[in-house]
């Protein structure tokens, strides 16, 4: 926002389609400049929170693409390479940190990616965490395994009364017809 003017969508940013962030990203300025509206006259103190928050949006969202590339295992091109041994933002850098620590991803409040997003990624690359909580010695192993199994169970709960693949996309093709 500069001035009277104020970027949204691909004229604000745009980062690579590998998350499918763009209307999320339209969504949220079109909410924030809303609610930051001036009231007949041009504001700066307006337009500058409402591009902090953007910032802080896109880098949000910026850095979670770029730990895809990061903590990829992949070594067989300079391109993976060159991934593997860049640096990252420093936001980036201490997500990365305290996850290698203790298995931890922290987030703030207007990051789009949660903790649910970070784990497969992190996890899925093959990052293993040096360490964990310490809250988790709390509990004995017995706890710690009936804990687990109510879990486990609830999670097969959940997924057996969901239907199979086939019969959803018969569901969704019966329904567009």
């Amino acid at each position: 926002w500069i001035g009277n003017v104020v970027a949204i969508g691909l004229s604000s940013g745009f980062l690579e389609p590998l998350e499918s962030t763009s209307i999320h990203l339209i969504q949220t300025a079109i909410s924030k400049l809303l609610a930051l509206f001036p009231r007949g006259r041009r504001d700066d103190a307006m337009a500058d929170q409402f591009n902090r928050e953007m910032d802080q949006q896109y880098e949000g969202v910026r850095d979670f693409i770029i730990a895809h590339y990061k903590v990829s295992t992949r070594d067989d091109t300079p391109f993976w390479r060159h991934c593997r041994d860049m640096a990252v933002p420093d936001s980036l850098a201490a997500k990365l940190e305290l996850f290698r620590s203790r298995g931890e991803v922290m987030v703030e409040n207007h990051e789009l990616f949660r903790e649910t997003n970070w784990f497969p990624i992190l996890y899925g690359q093959g990052l293993t965490p040096e360490s964990y909580h310490p809250l988790a010695d709390v509990l004995s192993d017995d706890d710690l395994r009936l804990r687990l199994s109510q879990i486990r169970a609830a999670i097969k709960q959940r997924v057996d009364g969901l239907p199979s693949h086939d019969d959803y996309l018969r569901q969704c093709v019966a329904a567009v017809r």
